[in-house]
């Protein structure tokens, strides 16, 4: 396929008349793209017979890992914030456990000050023995 450039120039007449109207032929350039790798028909013959999975994994391959990449992602932060979330519970649990024994044991100790010692024994017994009773139940 060859193409011939024509171009026309415009020139004002030496005595100022109308312009006068000149066209130039260039030399024919072939067409023809350098770059391009020359076609085998019998490649072209063979395209549209490809195979459709193929053919979808060559298209999809990209969007679907990336589709799978953002999911992992998601799942991960979501995890690893409700991983936060339930050790954050877990320790208050075993800080509000932690302190209301100390403050059950801060309790004894004040009734346990102001009882004289037989009444602190029987108090303490029948602790021992509640604690027995709890035992066990489990």
């Amino acid at each position: 396929m060859a193409s011939t450039t024509t171009i026309r120039l415009m020139r004002l007449h030496p005595l100022g008349r109308a312009p006068l109207l000149n066209t130039v032929r260039t030399k024919q350039i072939p067409y023809v793209r350098s770059y391009a790798t020359p076609s085998n028909p019998k490649e072209d013959a063979k395209s549209p017979s490809k195979n459709p999975a193929a053919q979808f994994y060559k298209t999809f391959t990209r969007p679907v890992s990336k589709v799978l990449l953002i999911a992992v992602l998601t799942y991960q932060l979501v995890y690893f914030g409700w991983m936060k979330l339930e050790t954050d519970e877990i320790r208050a649990e075993t800080a509000g456990e932690f302190w209301g024994r100390e403050n059950e044991e801060k309790e004894n100790n004040r009734l346990a000050d102001n009882l004289p010692y037989t009444d602190t024994i029987s108090h303490l017994e029948s602790k021992v023995e509640e604690f027995k009773k709890s035992e066990k139940s489990k």
